[in-house]
């Protein structure tokens, strides 16, 4: 449980970062929504997110290592499960979400507004 908490912060704050970097670059640096700010903004984070995710799995790579030690049992799997969580949280950063980014984007660009103006 412990790891797995650890796995969705580490996951949720990679978003996060993304997110937020390609709302700078619309909107405070002038960039047109689409393809450019998402590329230029997953660039920019991308060796942010690789960096943390490395310097994790290197904490807990002596762990995994020394595993079979007399009580290591526990942390073994916990790191192993971290590290896999990782790797996999890591890719999705980088490939998936900034397509699910655009998706919504431009899902949202075509919902007509239905607020009721001065009713």
């Amino acid at each position: 449980m412990v790891g797995l908490l650890a796995v969705l912060g580490i996951a949720a704050r990679n978003s996060i970062l993304l997110f937020d970097r390609y709302q700078f670059l619309e909107e405070q640096a002038g960039m047109a929504p689409g393809d450019e700010p998402v590329v230029r903004g997953t660039g920019q984070r991308m060796a942010a997110i690789i960096v943390s995710s490395t310097a994790t799995v290197a904490a807990l790579l002596p762990i995994v290592v020394l595993g079979t030690a007399t009580g290591l049992e526990i942390a073994h799997s916990i790191a192993v499960v971290v590290i896999g969580g990782l790797i996999t949280s890591t890719l999705i950063s980088l490939f998936v979400i900034p397509p699910l980014y655009l998706f919504a984007r431009s899902k949202a660009e075509r919902t007509p507004d239905l607020r009721l103006r001065d009713a």
